[in-house]
């Protein structure tokens, strides 16, 4: 969830607090320097005792939400659904089932959280979206919830997921390593291949906040790349039988993360 207005104004405070600090060290607190910098430090403590006293910088209004959307996306017929949430039916199940009984989703107050298949529904939308399309205030009205609901949720069902990341992305054993040789031996006659492995780039939709530059590729496009280890594939059969994924990687290091590296080397070398 992006920060709210009243947390940008109490980060730049207090930013601007230790700035004027470390300046008051330098000045004469005598001159008119020293004393227009300690006027300007005391009206930043003033400013931070108002903000931090009150919650909202501005009175709340109640909004309209509606959760028809919410009922209509899991009556969609196939192709629709799939378009929605980036899914087939059967694989949204198969994620439901295997996260629903996580402790995340059980609360310890009063307020029950919204049924599993609502937050997976909207994190799948979430995450199959780009650019305005992924914007938190657009599902927070499609599906009737609040904006700090539609990032709760996200990353609810990411943490639950991150729970079996080992169950199913895992580099193979031997037995497994040799089973695959023999398969494609006999199938494609590529004797000693274990699998084969490509790489794609997720693009941001903006550049990061930090360390922006390197994410920067070499198609001009702030992303993050990923490396993928396919052990099998059978074409013709079920979606989930499509591929048997072995091993995932992802990093940001690009060309121009080695090449601070190395410039900062050579910068070593010459002072010593």
């Amino acid at each position: 969830m992006p920060s709210s207005e009243r947390k940008k104004l109490l980060i730049w405070i207090r930013e601007q607090l230790f700035l004027t600090g470390v300046y008051q060290m330098t000045v004469d607190w005598d001159t008119a320097e020293g004393r227009w910098t300690n006027d300007q430090a005391e009206d930043l403590m003033a400013w931070l005792a108002a903000v931090s006293s009150v919650r909202y910088m501005s009175t709340p209004t109640s909004i309209e939400k509606s959760t028809s959307y919410s009922e209509l996306v899991f009556r969609l017929p196939t192709r629709e659904f799939r378009q929605a949430l980036r899914v087939a039916k059967s694989v949204f199940v198969d994620v439901c089932s295997l996260i629903a009984g996580d402790e995340i989703f059980s609360s310890v107050s009063m307020n029950q959280q919204r049924p599993v298949h609502i937050q997976v529904a909207v994190t799948l939308e979430r995450l199959g979206a780009y650019g305005n399309g992924s914007s938190v205030g657009k599902l927070a009205r499609a599906y009737g919830i609040a904006s700090g609901s539609v990032t709760l949720y996200s990353k609810q069902v990411v943490f639950a997921l991150l729970r079996h990341y080992g169950e199913y992305v895992y580099w193979p054993s031997a037995q497994e390593r040799e089973i695959t040789s023999t398969f494609y031996g006999q199938r494609y006659g590529m004797e000693g291949a274990v699998g084969f492995v490509d790489g794609t780039h997720f693009i941001f939709c903006q550049k990061p906040g930090v360390d922006g530059e390197t994410f920067f590729n070499r198609k001009k496009r702030y992303s993050m790349k990923t490396n993928a280890s396919c052990t099998r594939c059978w074409a013709g059969l079920d979606h989930a039988q499509t591929a048997q994924f072995s091993l995932t990687h992802t990093f940001h290091c690009d060309r121009i993360y080695f090449s601070r590296i190395a410039n900062t080397w050579w910068e070593i070398l010459d002072i010593s």
